[in-house]
């Protein structure tokens, strides 16, 4: 008799089991994929915006730079030729240079780099991004691969606009690389022109 009695009992079958625990993974790794997916593009956005106030924060620096340079000209002639771009001569060749101001002194600094030194952009503890110069880098764009901070580049472009030798005008380059964790790098480049507007 107790065995009639064990046979008629309801319960749940295996299957039944099976099935009710993939709907449960089902309804609770989607919104967690979906939620992972949206923390990675949140970063990226972030992270890309940061590159781009810090690319258009060092063209500022250039065009006020190369704007107090040219009001300290006495004269038409003292300002002409290459001249007229003082320090920034620095970021000439290929290997390019940084410029930073110093967010307590408004000091403008110009760091030359080279082959296997740059700067670094990274951020303080105070929330503030600085300029690091001369920080030796991992990688061959300059990148320390651990720290996923910025490295940024200005390049200078002399223009003879009106044919007479000499130049009147120059393309400011600034070319922005980072490390975006499992995205990998991004880079773009903010370029914009400067003029001597004291030549004849």
């Amino acid at each position: 008799m107790k065995n009639k009695n064990l046979n008629n009992q309801a319960g749940f079958t295996l299957i039944e089991t099976f099935v009710a625990i993939t709907i449960l993974l089902i309804a609770v790794l989607g919104p967690l994929t979906v939620l992972s997916r949206s923390i990675v593009s949140s970063t990226f956005a972030k992270n890309e915006i940061t590159a781009y106030y810090l690319a258009q924060s060092s063209l500022e620096d250039v065009l006020n730079y190369q704007k107090s340079d040219l009001a300290s000209c006495s004269g038409v002639d003292s300002c002409s030729d290459d001249v007229w771009l003082g320090d920034l001569t620095r970021c000439l060749d290929d290997t390019g240079c940084d410029i930073s101001t110093n967010a307590s002194t408004f000091q403008v600094s110009i760091n030359t780099c080279n082959s296997n030194k740059c700067t670094f952009v990274k951020r303080t503890p105070d929330g503030v991004y600085s300029s690091i110069s001369n920080i030796t880098a991992n990688s061959s764009y300059g990148v320390n691969e651990t720290s996923r901070e910025f490295y940024r580049k200005v390049k200078i472009i002399p223009e003879d606009t009106d044919g007479d030798g000499k130049s009147d005008s120059a393309k400011v380059e600034v070319s922005i690389r980072w490390d975006n964790g499992v995205l990998g790098e991004r880079s773009f480049v903010l370029s914009t022109y400067i003029f001597n507007y004291l030549t004849n």
